[in-house]
This record gives structure tokens, sequence and C-alpha cells, in this order.
């Protein structure tokens, strides 16, 4: 440990000696600075307090998941026996709430067991960095001594050794090299880090100097070493040496820190576990190289995981290694041997389902193996192996149901006896109506239907006189034979099937209502397949039905296991986001005591809260992998809370940064900096929040009075109301978020959109005043106001740039001018002057008509007809689309006044004759 004698000091003589070289070369010695801090010794001993409790809260850990184990185990076995109904239903409950406290205990279990291993790392670490200290120290002091012996025993000046051509360029480099870890090492020293002890309510800080005066007193040794191996004529080991002093002081600073974790070699612990997982890392070699890697994954992981606890234990009682972590390795061995076992069926099932694609191809049904590669392409790759396995051994029954149907279908295509087709189709007939006549309830009528469809149409093909059908109905009749026989003697499994439905519905039943938030998707995607399933089982072979059904159940006993585990592991996100919130709050009250570069300070809204949004969002994903990412991120916003925390309660109690070490000024500086800006994006947010109640009271109102005057003028009012709804919605959704500068884009939008409902509502009540002639008229001038603005853009095309430049839509050759005054006059021909003329000119005879009392259909007749010509000519013409694209108006608003004014005016039409 850390030495408790004064060290040795180099020789006077010595010293003397790399003073005046020093100041000959122009190279500062290097001095132990003094501190004002009143520092600790050494970390050690806290880092033997956190193991010390991180082991205790790992064994505390590991006692409440075996008493859970243990009660879940009595719970099933006193379930095994129990007969339905409501005590077995409680019980059921009872094991499910016992099931998740055992998921719940098991992640503490791993959170707890990665702690001690990172706290016992962490005190190795050290130990082995301090333990001899006072001997380095020595050791180093000594080859200084004995380098500057041998060179005073040349009697000749140490610098001749330097070859002359070498000595600038060599000399700069050197000297370059030792000044900047010199610099290092003198800032090194300067910095103080600070450990905080919690016991109960009493917080007690303790700071400790990042390198101790003996590991500084080494590294003074070892530059002075290198520089003196320089003068010995050997440039490049002086540079070596140098780079080895930066390395040395990395190792001191990062083993009192614990900044980085150096890991040691497996070879060291007990070669009776270390074998069994070398032979478990082929085996999850051979399922990753199988293409088997999410179930390699698994176990990969685990291994990882049992390696690092071995490690730790062989580092703090290497004598308990092997009684302590034996069963875990034989548990984890006979795993991956099941995993491994499984997974050489699911290989050779897939082998054997190949075979089949290359069997259907050889008799001529690729569509039949593309299906079913399709159907192998399909399977996700989980690491639930047996699950797979039996997927994929559905898959292979259905390429050998397929070739079996084939090799059939040939060989009676060699010789179709019609004959024959007709005794087995009156044997498979009176079959059927004997089931009939029985009245089996065992066999489903859906399974009755089946078979009378499938002889129903072996019956049509027989009929037929094409070969071709004749084979096609000796296949229905061989399927209807098979599956006719499994039907009547497997019935009493249909039985089975319903009663195992009930149970899967009822396991998923309960995962949605309890765990609906969890794997909502696989949840959802399961439960899919099962309603699809209970519509159509009962026409299925039952056989084939019930493995079916089988794999489903199967699957939602993994899902089940892997929701309650993404349950647990959320409600420890909840609990964690909790506390980060609470030193969110406790930073709040800090920070708000001090006014910043002049900015007044409210309370913290820097980075830590958005950071704390984010983890939450992505626990919110409740997923396995976004739960872990979670919970990491949450860990280390618990850290670097810790130190904001620490370093702004420092500057409240002296209302300076003196106290403060480099480091701890230099992460005061970015905290306040970040305690600005976050101020100002809240004052900002602030500010948009007044704004967006301002806008959404404002544009609601609007649209709340568009739906009345609507539904007054008997217009579709459809648009309007949606509006009406997502303006609400954008109330919640920053409500939700807090963010507002989306919503308040969206409602200017919405008012745009409300002026224009607003413009429509009036122009519709202004034309309903109109007789019909006027209707008439005012459409026909919508319309030529259209025609002018169409034959005018041509001017509007010049304001941008000659017509020359422009560019054809296929990106090559140019347009004239002559080209575009074609297209534009196409455009402005669709609106016909004989139409219109017929128009006007009809609309004023019906509204003659209407006023003498005279009969104004044959006008009216006329006008509608033009009219119709003319919403014909405007609707659905690829010139008239390109022309809404133009760019150079900014919009086409008579094209859509014209729109609009046909429509109304067929309705003026159609109602201005009374009944």
């Amino acid at each position: 440990m850390m030495p408790k004698d004064a060290p040795k000091q180099a020789a006077p003589a010595v010293q003397d000696w790399i003073e005046k070289f020093n100041k000959a070369k122009g190279w500062k010695p290097l001095e132990p600075p003094t501190s004002g801090e009143d520092l600790m010794l050494t970390p050690y001993n806290r880092f033997e307090e956190a193991l010390t409790r991180s082991t205790s809260d790992a064994m505390e850990a590991n006692n409440a998941l075996r008493q859970a184990q243990r009660r879940v185990d009595a719970l099933r076995t006193s379930l095994g026996d129990m007969p339905e109904g409501a005590q077995k239903e409680r019980a059921e409950e009872e094991l499910e709430q016992a099931e998740e406290a055992h998921a719940q205990a098991l992640v503490a279990y791993r959170k707890a067991r990665e702690l001690e291993v990172k706290q016992g790392t962490r005190l190795r670490q050290i130990t082995e960095v301090e333990e001899d200290l006072d001997q380095d120290l020595a050791q180093a002091v000594q080859r200084v001594s004995d380098l500057q012996d041998a060179l005073a025993a040349q009697n000749v000046n140490p610098y001749d050794a330097v070859a002359a051509e070498k000595r600038d360029t060599d000399f700069l480099i050197v000297q370059q090299m030792r000044d900047g870890v010199a610099k290092d090492i003198e800032k090194a020293r300067s910095e103080v880090f600070t450990m905080i002890k919690v016991e109960g309510s009493t917080r007690t800080e303790r700071k400790y100097a990042t390198i101790c005066t003996e590991e500084y007193m080494i590294l003074h040794a070892m530059l002075d070493e290198a520089m003196l191996i320089y003068l010995t004529g050997d440039p490049q080991a002086a540079m070596k040496a140098i780079v080895a002093t930066r390395e040395q002081m990395f190792l001191y600073r990062s083993a009192r820190t614990g900044a980085i974790i150096i890991e040691q070699q497996e070879a060291a612990f007990d070669p009776r576990l270390s074998g069994p997982l070398g032979a478990i890392d082929g085996q999850i070699s051979w399922l990753r190289f199988e293409g088997l890697t999410a179930a390699a994954d698994e176990l990969e992981a685990e291994s990882i995981r049992l390696r690092r606890a071995i490690i730790e234990t062989q580092n703090n009682a290497p004598e308990t290694v092997y009684a302590t972590h034996l069963q875990e390795v034989e548990a984890h061995q006979k795993a991956v041997q099941d995993k491994v076992k499984d997974a050489k069926v699911c290989v050779d099932l897939t082998e054997d389902i190949h075979r089949c694609g290359k069997t259907l191809r050889a008799m001529e049904a690729p569509a039949k193996a593309d299906a079913l590669e399709v159907d192998l392409r399909g399977l996700d790759n989980d690491p639930y192996l047996a699950v797979r396995g039996q997927m994929l051994q559905g898959i292979l029954r259905q390429g050998e149901a397929e070739i079996g149907l084939l090799r059939r279908a040939q060989a009676a295509a060699e010789n179709v006896d019609l004959s024959a087709l007709r005794d087995q189709l009156q044997t498979l007939q009176a079959r059927y109506d004997a089931a009939v006549k029985k009245k089996n309830k065992s066999i489903p009528k859906e399974a009755l239907a089946e078979i009378e469809m499938k002889l129903s149409a072996a019956q049509q093909l027989i009929e037929s006189e094409s070969v071709d059908a004749l084979r096609l109905a000796k296949e229905y009749l061989d399927a209807v034979g098979a599956y006719e026989g499994s039907v009547t003697q497997n019935a009493k499994v249909f039985d089975d099937i319903i009663a195992k439905l009930k149970l899967v519905n009822k396991k998923l039943a309960r995962l949605q209502s309890k765990y609906g938030a969890y794997e909502a998707t696989r949840t959802v995607s399961l439960k899919s397949r099962v309603e699809k399933f209970e519509g159509s089982y009962k026409s299925k072979d039952p056989v084939e039905a019930a493995r079916a059904l089988e794999v489903m159940w199967d699957e939602a006993g993994v899902l089940k296991a892997d929701v309650r585990r993404c349950k647990a592991t959320y409600d420890a996100c909840a609990k964690a986001a909790k506390a980060v919130q609470g030193q969110i709050d406790a930073l709040s009250k800090l920070m708000a005591k001090n006014p910043i570069h002049g900015v007044e300070i409210s309370g913290y809204f820097g980075a830590f809260v958005s950071d704390l949004a984010e983890a939450r969002r992505i626990a919110d994903e409740r997923d396995e992998v976004s739960l872990e990412r979670a919970g990491d991120m949450l860990v280390q916003l618990q850290i670097k809370l810790d130190e904001a925390v620490g370093l702004a309660a420092k500057f409240n109690k002296s209302k300076s940064s003196d106290a403060m070490s480099g480091d701890e000024k230099g992460a005061w500086i970015k905290l306040r900096e970040d305690t600005v800006r976050g101020q100002q994006k809240e004052e900002a947010r602030e500010a948009q929040q007044k704004l967006f109640e301002t806008e959404y009271t404002a544009v609601k109102a609007l649209f709340t009075k568009l739906v009345k005057a609507f539904t007054l003028s008997n217009m579709d009012a459809s648009d309007v109301e949606i509006a009406l709804h997502e303006i609400a919605g954008l109330k919640a959704q920053t409500k939700a978020s807090g963010d507002y500068e989306e919503p308040l884009k969206r409602l200017a939008e919405l008012k745009q959109d409300a002026s224009r409902h607003t413009a429509t509502v009036a122009d519709m009540a202004s034309f309903k005043k109109l007789d019909v002639e006027k209707a008439t008229a005012d459409c026909a001038s919508k319309l030529r106001a259209f025609t002018r603005a169409v034959m005018g853009l041509e001017g509007e095309i010049a304001k941008v740039g000659d017509v020359a430049d422009l560019l054809s839509s296929d990106g090559s050759t140019g347009i004239s001018s002559a080209e575009v005054k074609s297209y534009l006059q196409t455009v402005a021909g669709f609106v016909r002057d004989t139409d219109l003329a017929a128009l006007e000119t009809n609309g004023k005879l019906m509204q003659q008509a209407l006023d003498g009392g005279n009969n104004p259909r044959p006008p009216r007749e006329a006008a509608l007809s033009a009219l119709r010509s003319l919403t014909g000519a405007l609707q659905g013409n690829a010139p008239l689309a390109h022309y809404r694209k133009q760019p150079f108006t900014g919009g086409n608003p008579e094209l859509e006044a014209a729109m609009a004014a046909l429509p109304r005016l067929e309705i003026k039409l159609l109602t201005a004759v009374p009944k």
C-alpha cells in the first residue's frame, strides 16, 4: 500500500549534476507544487468500503432471488393438480405475481453483481499500482544515479556522445517531448478529485490528489533518466523512456480516479472453470457460423458475465473461486448444450427443407420451391431454437406433402382410370353422408363443409373430358381421403384444441391487460395469428392444427417471460429516472441562487433535463434493447449530476470558485454556460407557450365559427371539423412534449386555411342571392378570367428570364417562345367560347321562363349540357395538370375560382325549378 516512511532521495551530487545540466540546456526542472488543499493520502479505503458495500448488496440480492425462485417453484407445484375453479384462478394470479417478483429480483441481482465486479476491479487496480511505490521510487533513483556515475566516469563532456549532425534535430525533438510530458505531469499533480461518502443522512466529502507525492517523484526521476539516456548517445531510447513516463502517469492517474478498468487475463483463473468456458466459446462460434446469431449473442453475453465474476472472485478470494462458480459454469454449460442440441435439429431440418426445394424444382414446380424458401427466410432469427425447430418441422412437412402430391399426380398422369375415380368418389361420398347422418358432434361442421366442398369440386372435374382435370380430380380425392380419415380418427383432438386454445387466449389476455405496453408488436402479432387459427382450425387436419397451436403456446410462454423481464427493467428505469429528477431539482435550487453574466437564473433547464427526457422516451419503447440503453443513460446522468450538484454546493458555500481544483473549475464553467443556455431556452419556450395559447384560442374560434357557417349554408363541413380536431390535438401534443415551435407553424397554416374557408362561405352566400341568369354570367366570367390568366402567363415567364433559356421537362432541350405560346393556347382552348355562349344564353332563357311562369326545363337542360362540357374539359387532362404546377405566379387563383364555380352553378340549376 502507500508507503508510510519518507521515500529515498537521490544523492546530492546527482541532483546537483542534473540541475546544472538543466540550467545549461534551458530545461526547467520539475518541482512538486504546494497545495492549500487538505488532501487525504489515498482513496484505497474508500474503494475498499465501496467493494464491501457492493458485495453485501449483491449477497442480499442473491438471497432475494433465491427466495423468489423457491416461491415460484412452490406455487407451480401446488397448481399442478389443482382442479379448475375460483381457487385455481386465485392461485394462478398469485403465481403471476410471484413470477413478476422473481423477474424484478433477477434484474436487481444482475445490477448489484455488475457493481460488485466494478468496485472490486477498482480496488485491485489501485492495489497493484500503489502497493510498492517506495520500492519503485528507490529503483528509479538508483537508475538515475547509475547513469550519472557512468557518464561521470567517462571524464568527458557527456554531450559529445551525441553525433554532431544530429544534435540540433534530435535535441529539439527530445526537448519538445520532455517538456510536453513535464507539463502534463505538472497539470496532473495540481488536479484534485472528490469522493463522497454517505452514511444515513450524513454526507462526507473527501479530496485526493490525482497523483500523490511518491508517484510524482517517480515520474520526475523517470524524466531525468530519459535525459541521461539521451546523453549516452541513444536518442531513440530516450524518446521511448519519455513515452513510458507519460504512460506511467496515465496509469497512476486512472488507478486513483477509477477512470480506466485494467482487465485481467483469463488464464489466471482455475482451469477447471476456464476449460469448460473455452469449450463453450467453440460451441458459440459454431452457432454463429450456422447463422444462429441471436442464440449465440445471448449465450456469449452470459459467458462474459461469468468470466467477469470469476476473475473478480479470483482477485479477492482465489481459494474459493472453484466452489463459488462451479454451479454457475455447469448450469451455463448445460444451457449451451441444450441450445446446441436444438440448433443441430434446426440445421438438419433446414438442410432437409433445402433438399425438398431442389426436388420440387426438379419436378418442375419452382413456384412451390420458392414458397418454401420464402417461409424459411421469414423465420425470425430469435434465440429460442426449440420454437424455431417446431416451425421448421411445419415447413418441412409442407414441402414433403407437396412432393407427395406431385409424385401421385405424375404417377396418375401415366394412366387415369375414370372408372376407379368414380368409385373412389362414390366411396368418399358415402362416408361423408354417413358422417352427416350420424351427426357426430365431435367432428366440427366446418370439417364436414370442407369435405363437401372438395367432393363437389372433384365431381365437377370428373365430368370434364380434360385429362388434366381428371388428374387434378385424382389429387382432390386422395387429399379428401387422407383428410377424412384424419378427421374421423382424430376427432377427439378437436376437443383438445378447444381446451388448449382457451388457455392460449387466457394467457394472451393476461399479457395484454397486465403487460400490454411491453413488446406490444410481438403480442399483437401473436394474437392475430391465434385469431386467424381460431377461425380456420376446424377445417384443417386436426393433428396439423394441434401442432400449429402447440407452437403458438410455446411462443406465448416465451413472450410472457420476456415482457415480465421488460417490466422489471422498466420499473428500475422509472425509479432511476425519479432519482435523476430529484438531482435536477436539487441542482435547480442551487443554481437559482446566483445570477450568471447578468442573466437571472430561475432554475436549471440545461442539457441534463433534455437528456433525462430522452432516456425516458427510449425507455417508453419498452423492449429489451431500448430499456438497456435507457438504463445506461440514467446511470451516466446520475454520475454527472452528482458532480454538478457537488460543484454548485461548493460554489454556494464560499460564493467563489477559488476552492476548486483545475478540473473542477473547468467543469464549473461548463455547467454555468449550460445553465445560461438552458435559462434562455426556457424563457424562449415560455414566450412561445404564451404565443401558442393566444394563437390556439384565435384559430379554434375561427374554425368553430366556420363549422356553424358551413352548416347554415348546407355545405360539407367535414374539412373544417377535421381541422378543429387537429387543433385540439396540437394542444395535447404541446402539453406532452413542452415543444411549441412546430405546433405554432401548423397553427399559422391552419389560420391561412381558415381565411380560405371564410372566403368560400362568403362567396357561397353571395352566390345564393343571385338569380339563374346572373349566376351563369358569374360562372362564365370566372372561366374567362382563367383563360386570360393562362394567356398572360407568357408575360409572367418573361419577367423571370428569356424563354429560350428554359429547359424542357427532360432537362436537356430548350423551349422556344412558339412552343410556350402553343402550350398556353392548348390550355386556354379547353374553355370553349361556344360552351360559354350556350351557358349564358340558356341561363338567361331559364330565368325568363321562371319569371314568366313558363317551362324552364328545356333551357335548363341546355345550360347543364354546356356546363358539364366545360366541367369535363377542365378535369383529368395532362396539360392542365402540368399548368397547375407552374412556378411563375405563386398559385392559380383564377383556376381555383373557376373550378369552384362549376359545381355551385350545377346545384343552382338543378334546384332552381320548384317541385
